[in-house]
């Protein structure tokens, strides 16, 4: 029986460049086809009303850092610094744990994605009466103003973004904010071209 080093099998699996380059591009095609297609599910369910299912008591910071999960990675590639802040006692909420990552993960990946090498995003989080506040806040491309009113809509993406991004389903933040109205919270931003962007957010506190 003719046996085969391990150095050898090691030659006859290794990729070549553009093989790996072709393994790399399906890669990122798929990830934006799941993405797309889950994008497009949420919708719907938003659109028959049955996307809020189960209220369960939570602890928000745990939901900030596990949202950033996704966005790490980009910004480590990056060197988009991250930094959350937190002031006073924050206390706890009654939400859908799972929906509530994602609207989350959409605002905190936009930020990533829409700042430049080398930038920065901080997250505040305080508690206000009845409620509790995340800020993110970036230092990124900005919404042109003319454009301001359609962020929430479905299919929307700023015509400076797509100029850096082709990609994009335009369905993020119309997502995160039914989630956050589903839960009895605001969504809104502040934002200048070229200067960056903050979107706060508001939740109920547990009574």
């Amino acid at each position: 029986m003719k046996i085969i080093v391990p150095e050898l099998c090691k030659k006859l699996t290794a990729l070549t460049k553009k093989q790996k380059e072709a393994l790399d591009k399906t890669y990122s095609t798929n990830e934006k086809m799941i993405r797309l297609i889950s994008d497009i599910l949420n919708v719907a369910q938003i659109e028959e009303g049955k996307y809020i299912s189960e209220l369960h008591s939570s602890n928000i910071e745990s939901v900030i850092k596990s949202a950033l999960e996704g966005a790490k990675e980009m910004a480590d590639k990056k060197n988009v610094k991250i930094e959350i802040k937190t002031e006073g006692k924050i206390p706890g909420l009654m939400i859908d744990e799972g929906k509530i990552k994602i609207a989350l993960s959409i605002v905190l990946e936009n930020a990533t994605e829409y700042t430049a090498p080398g930038g920065k995003i901080t997250i505040y989080l305080e508690s206000k009466w009845k409620e509790i506040q995340i800020k993110v806040e970036d230092t990124g491309y900005g919404i042109p103003k003319q454009e301001q009113e359609k962020v929430f809509s479905k299919f929307f993406r700023g015509s400076n973004v797509v100029k850096i991004d082709t990609e994009g389903t335009g369905l993020g933040l119309f997502i995160a904010k039914n989630i956050i109205e589903s839960h009895g919270g605001k969504i809104w931003f502040e934002s200048e071209e070229n200067k960056g962007t903050a979107f706060y957010i508001t939740l109920p506190s547990k009574s």
